[in-house]
């Protein structure tokens, strides 16, 4: 399945009407035009749990809907997530959010790069065959 992983950072960025066009925003567009966005269900988790109006809240899911969603494969992601974790560790690096390693997991599994603007991926592409789009 062909396409780019986008991190929670830049969705929450992409669906706020107040948020200036970053090159990511303008990424994303251009990944929605060309049906190319995936969902991973962590971001999905992520992205939805956060928005407080329901109103928001439906009108999101939505539009996250329209996209495919990477199927996990249970325990092949988390292990691998916990793999990655621990190797970034071990160099002395710390990942904040340790979603972030799930999400480069599923990313990885399905040879996909990922969209981000969060610098824990940073980290994770610098020191793992996870590739930035």
């Amino acid at each position: 399945m062909p396409g780019v992983v986008v991190d929670t950072s830049v969705w929450i960025d992409f669906l706020s009407p107040h948020k200036e066009a970053s090159v990511e925003i303008q990424k994303m567009k251009r990944l929605v035009a060309n049906h190319e966005v995936l969902v991973c269900p962590t971001v999905y988790q992520e992205l939805l749990q956060g928005i407080r109006d329901e109103n928001r809240f439906v009108k999101v899911k939505d539009i996250i809907s329209l996209f495919p969603m990477l199927k996990p494969d249970f325990p092949f992601i988390e292990d691998t997530a916990v793999d990655l974790y621990r190797f970034l560790r071990r160099k002395g690096i710390t990942i904040r959010k340790s979603n972030d390693c799930l999400i480069a997991a599923y990313a990885l599994a399905n040879d996909a790069p990922v969209l981000f603007s969060d610098r824990d991926f940073d980290a994770i592409c610098d020191h793992s065959a996870l590739r930035r789009y």
